[in-house]
């Protein structure tokens, strides 16, 4: 009992205040102390903070995957490949056909193919033989690396000749099979086989349809890969498929054969002139009789608009060239759009021949001459504000950079042009604030 007394006396000394606290002095406590005043909306001025940090990767060009890869960029280039009409090494006639292809590096083979114009599919290849005559004028590496081959499909299945080369790493499989003929260089040398033969002893199995026939070429290496062909003969059983009277096997009256389009070498390779580091990025485009190019790339994805502007700098030199024409050219090309339409913006570094910008720019593109125009020999300084190119033509609240690309173009027969890029900076001109200027009121869903 004197417990539970002394319990109750407690609780009513702890409620005490709280019991004897008038409603005024309750008021006054809970208008002074949390301090809260009417909402306002913060201004914050966007253009006080000034972050320029480079969005272009691998700016200093320092860093590679290989010596013709730059990290981190996307590289596109022509390979030098070509095909013609040959009048001079001949088997009989006047005429074969020549192939050759070229790589600038390892890392980037080059190949060149032959085919027949019509491809038809026929069946029932009976007893099928294959004649023609082949000449090896050159190979680089000819042992599982540069290589001319033939390759035919009958059924789901093909087999590979290698002819002057060896292939001594593939896999024979339920699906192909390989053949290394040999053959001496720069001289004419037979291809005879039975195909229904060759099909039979490698598959177990007799062919049920004819399909395609390729001439391949390829290298890896630096020396030219160049063969030649001519007199072709392709019997099923006692019917002629091609011979010199059908479907053009003399290369006499051509139009019956199809190729890929001949290119000339494009290349991308790290070199030691440089303008800061021990690097730059050169670019070259070399002809003789096809057109070459390379290109080196990056997407930056970034918005621009008044207050975030964007600005593109980088060091060139224009180092060596010959026979220009208005067919040669370097140039940096910045893809952007805005909500209405996409757009390129050129700016030519250097173009051949009359030195002037080209007279056409198609759609909404635009075009610039930089402050060294034409300047070779020396590194020079490009400094660029796209935000305000671009509005200089056209009025737009944002922009989309979508792409910045480096062009070396070559047009010209037996042409060259060589370009060093260095030190490429791309920075905006304050923090993206990602088009919330744009918004719609307070209390608005954000857009």
């Amino acid at each position: 009992m004197i417990r539970k007394s002394l319990t109750f006396i407690l609780v009513l000394l702890m409620l005490s205040p709280i019991l004897t606290m008038s409603h005024e002095t309750a008021f006054t406590n809970t208008q002074a102390t949390p301090q809260i005043s009417a909402a306002t909306v913060a201004e914050t001025d966007l253009a006080r903070v000034t972050i320029k940090s480079n969005l272009f990767p691998n700016n200093g060009l320092e860093e590679w995957t290989n010596p013709h890869t730059p990290l981190d960029l996307q590289t596109s280039r022509t390979t030098e490949k070509d095909t013609w009409w040959e009048h001079a090494v001949v088997y009989e006639g006047s005429t074969s056909f020549g192939l050759e292809a070229r790589a600038m590096d390892e890392y980037h083979n080059s190949e060149v193919y032959l085919t027949n114009q019509s491809q038809v599919y026929w069946n029932n290849p009976t007893n099928l033989t294959l004649d023609f005559q082949w000449y090896l004028d050159s190979i680089g590496n000819p042992v599982n690396q540069d290589y001319f081959r033939i390759q035919i499909s009958l059924d789901t299945r093909t087999l590979y000749y290698y002819m002057g080369c060896e292939n001594t790493v593939s896999t024979n499989t339920t699906s192909s099979r390989y053949f290394n003929l040999g053959g001496s260089t720069q001289t004419w040398n037979h291809f005879q086989r039975n195909l229904t033969s060759d099909y039979f002893d490698a598959f177990g199995l007799l062919p049920v349809q004819y399909r395609t026939m390729y001439w391949y070429l390829r290298s890896y290496t630096p020396t030219y890969t160049r063969a030649y062909i001519d007199y072709i003969y392709m019997l099923n059983g006692t019917t002629t498929k091609i011979s010199d009277s059908v479907s053009g096997g003399d290369f006499e009256g051509g139009g019956a054969w199809t190729t890929g389009s001949g290119t000339g070498a494009g290349d991308i390779a790290q070199c030691a002139d440089s303008h800061g580091g021990s690097s730059s990025m050169n670019m070259t485009a070399l002809t003789f009789d096809d057109n070459a190019w390379a290109y080196a790339s990056y997407q930056p994805k970034k918005l621009l608009s008044v207050d975030n502007q964007g600005n593109l700098s980088f060091w060139w030199n224009l180092e060596n060239y010959t026979n220009p024409t208005t067919l040669t050219y370097a140039r940096v090309v910045v893809s952007v759009k805005n909500a209405t339409f996409e757009s390129n913006i050129y700016y030519y570094l250097f173009v051949g021949g009359s030195g002037m910008l080209p007279l056409i720019i198609m759609g909404n593109d635009m075009k610039f001459a930089t402050n060294s125009f034409n300047v070779t020999d020396t590194w020079n300084f490009f400094d660029r504000n796209i935000w305000e190119d671009f509005n200089s033509g056209y009025s737009t609240e944002n922009l989309l950079i979508e792409k910045i690309e480096f062009q070396v173009r070559n047009l010209a027969d037996d042409g060259r042009l060589s370009l060093l890029v260095d030190d490429i900076v791309f920075t905006q001109s304050i923090l993206n604030d990602m088009n919330y200027e744009h918004q719609n009121a307070i209390g608005e869903p954000i857009q």
